[in-house]
């Protein structure tokens, strides 16, 4: 059967379609709330263009605000489109960065870049740093770096800073000496990237004729360079002029920090007078409760904005928790008490079902504690990024020196790693050497190193030396292995192999860390572990295909050279397979959802944080600030935690923290005006289980598989205090060994201690009655006949206030589980 355009629309509601059908000769933003499916509009928006507008994938540029986010769209498009034989591949798709990558590499002449520009990470532009300013401390660099790249965020170079009247001086020379370095060296940092991005779109405009529609997702995390690039992409063809559809909501904007700006929506607003607004309000996520709290907590911003009234889908009701606790580790240990009383029920959740979501990661520390102690399993996401592991940074920036000659900053960084004799002094005569070089004859790291050992360079100790000639040795000999191999991907194997062979590089990082942290590391701490995972990496990379001849370069980038530009761009985690709690900061946890989400903290300077409430003590470094204040993003960032929500949203404070506990501290100002909250999710009540259940979907269940199993193998019943199993009984005849148990009860009742364990249970005399399985106990254990009801879908029963067990002791059929 010939597939049908309109079959890629059905499930759309009447909003959603509006997004995906509007006239792309017309600028469109879709402002989308959260959970309300923006994803599927934008992808269902590119199949539009493409299917029903005619427009090539090719001509098409899609921008993401992470790789992950740009590999996800690509698969869901190859999904929607491969009935329809669309490449897929050759949609521009990526982050603002990679797309301004792949542009810069083939126009490089247009911007006064030369061909083999590199690009410095964060680790090189923090060796920049120190080797431009060694008179300024670490704080004082990473303070300065800071303002440089909120000034490239805006657009402002150098000179331009030096124009404003109330700059610093300091700065200024900081800045120029920073950039003058990079420009000497071939190098762009992340923000180059855009600026010159940028540049060759306005003053290059004939190379990009061939844009005819640009889509952004994550619109509100643009920065004003970002917007410009936008605008200028958008403006590029003659005749498909401001054809852009942005999509994202200005209530989720929390990266100030980089700069970005949730004003860019009133900008394109200003910019395009014909503009189409869209707004997506049927949320498919979170449940009402969750919805209203999340639209209250909007009302603490002070800056403009429209309100939203979003919609949800799901009917049940479940209430709110905010939980007032003493100190930080009371509420710890309250969160750890919740989840453990979650996983507790039947078949309902998994741990992967939660989160637990921090303003500022240092908060983790109590939490992971208490998680310790209950023996719950997480995930902490982005406590240190993959591709920052020493071993990987270390491999990494082998294979740097080994693409590249005048990559002098990766050798730096390698030359005594592992210890070759090259010190401090040492390295800084190589350097010092190298930078009085390459400026005059292009004398790469290898012809310097060459010039020491032969004698005609700088001189060196012999041990020194030494180490120099094995260190050029491993160089050229992983250049072989790759100029000599069949193919680019064998030949890059080879090199990483031998790095790994001849340095010891795993070995090396184990002694360290273990040195550090004064312990055997675990299983999941193995520097080995990660350079499989970084070889994995390289195995599964495939190169983009320039798909345009103009965008076709005269000299193709090697594998490797690919490979090294990529990782800029990848996601910071390595993918969990386990089913674990997620801890996460709000930053880290946005895009994505769960059904059960703790949010803690929310005590006046953690949440906001006091940092929201400091003014500026560096005034003299003058830097531009957009409208919003930092009060509205620490609202944003409340929003943006209680929307990742599905089912259970659990707020709670303290009053103050254990290691200060004189002073006390008011709950977070953001609390106010929420409306009803419930102090606790008392998960032992029945209605509230009920409501759960229904909420996941799942079959509600009182007892667990394995309760179940010996219970129908002794005749016996349980004892459910509001939904939870508070004690097994047997009746007096039950039997004395039982076979073709399961889980924890095989171990426990079956054999010799089985029989001991069976013995133990409390014997009651007991008579079933009637279809509803009714028990009642006989005088027999001085307990009157008690009817035990059954719950719903349950053939267990629900408790008496209490029974009397054959030793005559009482025993609650209310309170906390009693498992026996």
């Amino acid at each position: 059967m010939k597939p049908n355009l309109l079959d890629l629309f059905i499930g759309l509601n009447e909003a959603q379609l509006t997004a995906v059908t509007a006239d792309p000769s017309r600028p469109i933003q879709i402002v989308a709330g959260p959970g309300t499916g923006k994803t599927r509009v934008l992808t269902s928006r590119v199949a539009f263009l493409i299917l029903e507008k005619k427009i090539p994938p090719s001509k098409i540029i899609v921008t993401t605000f992470t790789k992950k986010a740009a590999n996800e769209m690509v698969e869901r498009l190859t999904a929607m489109l491969s009935p329809f034989e669309v490449p897929v591949s050759e949609l521009f798709i990526g982050t603002f960065h990679s797309i301004c990558i792949r542009l810069l590499r083939r126009y490089h002449g247009k911007c006064g870049l030369r061909p083999d520009f590199g690009v410095a990470d964060e680790t090189d532009t923090k060796s920049v740093m120190k080797h431009t300013c060694p008179d300024l401390g670490e704080k004082e660099r990473a303070k300065a770096r800071g303002y440089i790249s909120k000034l490239k965020a805006q657009g402002i170079t150098p000179d331009a800073y030096r124009a404003i009247p109330r700059h610093s001086a300091e700065i200024a020379s900081v800045y120029t000496m920073y950039d003058s370095y990079l420009e000497s060296h071939g190098l762009l940092d992340f923000d180059d990237i855009l600026l010159y991005g940028l540049r060759l779109a306005r003053d290059n405009g004939k190379c990009l004729d061939f844009v005819r529609h640009v889509l952004v997702d994550e619109f509100q995390d643009t920065n004003k360079v970002q917007l410009d690039l936008l605008f200028a992409l958008g403006d590029r063809s003659t005749k498909f002029q401001h054809n852009v559809t942005v999509v994202g909501d200005p209530d989720q904007s929390i990266y100030g920090f980089r700069s970005a700006d949730p004003a860019s929506f009133r900008s394109m607003a200003k910019r395009y007078e014909n503009l189409h607004q869209v707004n997506l309000n049927t949320n498919y996520r979170s449940t009402a409760s969750i919805l209203n709290v999340s639209e209250a907590i909007m009302g603490h911003q002070t800056a403009k904005r429209t309100s939203k009234s979003l919609r949800s889908i799901c009917s049940v009701k479940i209430p709110v928790v905010h939980s007032k606790h003493r100190t930080n580790n009371d509420e710890a240990r309250w969160i750890s008490d919740q989840i453990s009383m979650l996983k507790a029920m039947p078949h309902l959740f998994e741990y992967s079902d939660v989160a637990i979501l921090l303003r500022s990661r240092f908060l983790s520390r109590v939490v992971e504690q208490e998680l310790m102690k209950k023996k719950i399993p997480y995930h902490l996401v982005q406590g240190q990024a993959f591709w920052d592991l020493k071993v990987v940074r270390s491999m990494l920036d082998y294979l740097r020196v080994v693409s590249s000659d005048l990559d002098v900053l990766a050798f730096s960084r390698t030359i005594n790693f592992p210890a070759r004799k090259v010190g401090a002094v040492s390295l800084e005569k190589l350097l010092s050497q190298f930078q009085s070089s390459v400026g005059f004859n292009n004398v790469g790291v290898s012809d310097m190193l060459i010039g020491v050992i032969e004698g005609t360079g700088i001189k060196l100790g012999s041990g020194v030396v030494s180490g120099l000639k094995e260190y050029l040795s491993l160089i050229q000999q992983c250049r072989e292995d790759i100029s000599v191999a069949e193919n680019p991907l064998d030949g890059v194997l080879a090199a990483f192999d031998r790095i790994a062979r001849t340095t010891d590089l795993a070995n090396c990082v184990r002694e360290e860390k273990s040195k550090r942290s004064k312990r055997e590391l675990r299983d999941d701490e193995l520097p080995e572990n990660d350079l499989e995972e970084l070889r994995n990496q390289i195995r599964e990379f495939e190169p983009a295909e320039e798909i345009l001849e103009d965008l076709k370069t005269e000299t193709e980038q090697s594998f490797l050279d690919s490979f090294l530009e990529s990782i800029h761009f990848y996601s910071a985690e390595k993918e969990e397979a386990q089913t674990k709690v997620t801890i996460s900061t709000i930053h880290a946890a946005k895009g994505l959802e769960w059904p059960i989400v703790f949010v803690p903290g929310l005590t006046m300077g953690v949440f906001p944080n006091y940092n929201a409430f400091k003014a500026d003590e560096d005034e003299e470094f003058t830097v531009p600030k957009g409208d919003e204040n930092a009060i509205d993003e620490e609202v944003r960032c409340f929003y943006v935690a209680a929307t990742r929500s599905q089912r259970l949203l659990m707020l709670s404070s303290f009053e103050r923290r254990a290691i200060d506990s004189e002073t006390s501290l008011e709950v977070s100002p953001l609390l106010k005006g929420l409306g009803k909250m419930e102090p606790k999710l008392d998960t032992l009540d029945l209605g509230i289980r009920k409501l759960l259940y229904e909420a996941m979907t799942k079959k509600f269940q009182s007892v667990s598989d394995e309760e179940r199993q010996l219970l129908e193998a002794i005749g016996g019943a349980a004892i459910v205090g509001s939904g939870i199993t508070t004690a097994l009984y047997a009746p007096m005849n039950a039997p004395r060994e039982v076979s073709g148990l399961s889980g924890r009860f095989k171990r426990k009742f079956e054999g010799q201690e089985g029989q001991r364990n069976l013995n133990r249970l409390p014997h009651i005399n007991m008579e079933r009655r009637g279809a509803n399985s009714e028990v009642s106990i006989s005088s027999a254990t001085g307990h009157s006949n008690s009817p035990l009801q059954p719950l719903v879908n349950s053939p267990k029963f629900a408790p008496p206030r209490g029974v009397t067990s054959g030793t005559g002791k009482k025993r609650l059929g209310m309170g906390r589980p009693r498992m026996m």
